[in-house]
């Protein structure tokens, strides 16, 4: 998480925490309601623009939307050049010793800062309701320290992901995790890949069900990862077609 997207969403939980205490009990639960509505709402409404923006690119010529792809941001100019096949095996391949993507480390600064405020924040709200068990926003103060609480293992496993490895190689992927699991599945294997827009990441599911390597958009160079996976599925199909006759 960069600085900048941490201070956004910082400032966005303080005016709703003051907005919110500011108002009657009605007004609250009105409020709540509200944010689940726009939350549920959030998928279906991305999927749409998505969808929007796709059909737009397929009808301006190739030059054209080949441009427009590549003012897009990284992970969605991958979408976008897969869903368009802008990808060739001509213009992405591995080297033979294989190609190491790795994800970017959140600043140190930033992680100590982030899970502390996390910590802190439970233990405040629990001391008010000892204090003050008839507190007015019990629930309300309950329901953050919950939030934060959880938050704080999400932080701790996020952080442990950012440690993960990806390599791709002319016979398939090997992806090892922050522990050193390592995950592999040639090229032959690879069943489906599934974007999961909401989650921030891509599956590369194997056919026996098994296996799945997850790829987070927050990979250095993702949109480069994505070309080689399609590239090298194009070859092995082409290969696999060409045996077959």
């Amino acid at each position: 998480m960069s600085w900048k997207r941490f201070i956004r969403l910082t400032a966005v939980i303080a005016v709703f925490d003051l907005v919110v205490t500011s108002l009657d009990n009605r007004a609250q639960d009105i409020v709540l309601v509200g944010v689940l509505v726009v939350c549920a709402a959030i998928a279906p409404v991305v999927r749409w623009r998505w969808r929007r923006r796709l059909k737009a690119l397929r009808a301006l010529p190739p030059d054209e939307a080949a441009r427009a792809v590549d003012e897009l941001p990284e992970w969605e100019r991958a979408a976008a050049r897969i869903a368009l096949d802008l990808v060739t095996s001509a213009e992405a391949t591995a080297p033979p010793e294989g190609c190491t993507f790795s994800y970017g480390r959140t600043p140190k600064a930033l992680r100590e800062g982030t899970f502390w405020f996390s910590a802190a924040v439970p233990i405040i709200a629990l001391v008010v309701i000892m204090i003050n068990p008839g507190i007015q926003d019990r629930w309300y103060l309950v329901a953050m320290a919950v939030f934060f609480t959880v938050s704080v293992g999400v932080q701790l496993r996020s952080w442990d992901r950012e440690g993960e490895t990806i390599q791709v190689t002319s016979s398939g992927l090997r992806a090892v995790s922050g522990d050193g699991v390592v995950t592999g599945m040639l090229w032959s294997e690879v069943a489906a890949i599934r974007n999961r827009r909401l989650l921030g990441r891509v599956e590369i599911h194997a056919v026996d069900g098994r296996r799945c390597i997850r790829v987070r958009y927050t990979l250095v160079d993702f949109t480069r990862f994505m070309e080689l996976v399609v590239a090298h599925l194009k070859d092995a199909g082409e290969r696999a077609a060409a045996y077959r006759r």
